[in-house]
């Protein structure tokens, strides 16, 4: 059964960027987190974000932020659920709500931050991976920071036929942090996006990662990434690159 409460996008970031013969671009496509089976739903991962830099300039070209997790349809209704934090950002910061805890802002760059208890996983930024959420068997950690692998955290491992649960709590890759039994992990992106909850019934969306652009000629959207260039949206972030 599935049991999220809506489905959060990634942020589509577009633009146009110089560059010389040579350079070589380092890139990191985003891949969405875990899933909704878990036995409340709350536990879902953040989605991780895509980076592009040109490596040999030592220049970030641009990042979009990838999504928080989607909380429980059938948990967690002691506070409001608005989308906007938890879709991929528009902007640099990350996507951040309290409900009864509020995690203070993070700078532009770092990691997402969290407050609360049972919270899920901050998501990793550019400079520095998220902080980590809280303990209910074990802890959510944040997803890693763009220096630092990308990888998503592990969440809740209560439940799951493997036991370890991992697969429907983790983070995706790009930074997504792993979910909790209070709140899903936030996502990645330049800024991590932050994570606040308290127990199931404080569940809502983790924060989306906020984005970056270096470019020209720039078109920021929030929670654009509905579907990918074939029109079958997989969940998982894109990369497009045209010559002109």
């Amino acid at each position: 059964m599935n049991y999220r409460y809506t489905d959060y996008w990634g942020a589509k970031i577009t633009g146009t960027f110089s560059l010389t013969k040579g350079d070589q671009l380092e890139m990191v496509v985003g891949v969405g987190g875990g899933q909704y089976y878990s036995p409340h739903g709350n536990e879902t991962g953040g989605g991780g974000g895509s980076f592009v830099k040109n490596s040999t300039a030592n220049q970030l070209l641009l990042v979009a932020g990838g999504a928080g997790g989607s909380p429980s349809a059938n948990w967690g209704w002691g506070c409001g659920r608005p989308s906007s934090h938890a879709q991929g950002q528009s902007g640099e910061i990350g996507g951040r709500y309290g409900c009864y805890y509020d995690a203070s802002q993070a700078s532009a760059g770092y990691g997402g931050n969290t407050s609360g208890n049972y919270h899920g996983g901050g998501g990793g930024g550019y400079l520095s991976g998220g902080q980590n959420g809280g303990g209910h068997c074990c802890t959510a950690y944040g997803g890693q920071g763009y220096n630092t692998g990308m990888v998503g955290g592990t969440g809740n491992c209560c439940y799951g036929s493997s036991g370890s649960g991992y697969g429907w709590n983790y983070g995706g890759f790009g930074g997504g942090g792993g979910g909790q039994l209070s709140g899903p992990g936030a996502g990645g992106g330049y800024t991590g996006g932050h994570t606040a909850g308290q127990w199931s019934s404080g569940s809502t969306g983790g924060g989306g990662g906020g984005s970056y652009n270096s470019g020209t000629n720039t078109t920021n959207q929030a929670g654009g990434n509905t579907s990918n260039t074939a029109n079958t949206y997989t969940g998982d972030g894109y990369i497009k690159i045209t010559a002109q």
